[in-house]
């Protein structure tokens, strides 16, 4: 099969990228991010670039925006009982999306043969902050 080579400029790839299905704008994205570990570390192996896509999952930008509405409703006193449920529900698909970071982080350190901490430097990812 002929391979077509051409050139296209970053504005024109993002131009494009954002067009795309939420879906598959988010695949886009936890695609690009593993590329880029790639480039960091060339050797990535087949289970890293799996534990690197768990780690880059989150909820959806939908999911996203409605859960920091609701926030923002309970915060003005104005959340009715089914939105409470709502934020619920997606406070706990969020925390166990993030357990499964925290797990796939860990098992990366592991066999990288580094420290969580170590790990999140590689990848440039900042703990979340501490509220107190």
């Amino acid at each position: 099969m002929p391979v077509i080579e051409f050139e296209i400029k970053p504005e024109q790839l993002v131009k494009a990228a954002v067009q795309l299905p939420q879906a598959e704008f988010d695949d886009l994205v936890a695609r690009l991010m593993v590329a880029r570990a790639q480039r960091r570390v060339p050797h990535l192996s087949g289970e890293e670039a799996r534990l690197l896509l768990r780690i880059n999952r989150g909820l959806s930008e939908k999911q996203r925006r409605r859960f920091h509405e609701l926030i923002d409703k309970r915060r003005a006193e104005t959340l009715t009982t089914s939105e409470h449920k709502e934020l619920l529900k997606l406070t706990v698909k969020a925390e166990q999306l993030n357990v499964e970071r925290i797990e796939a982080l860990a098992r990366l350190a592991r066999l990288r043969g580094v420290t969580l901490k170590q790990v999140m430097q590689q990848l440039g990812i900042k703990p979340p902050p501490v509220y107190g």
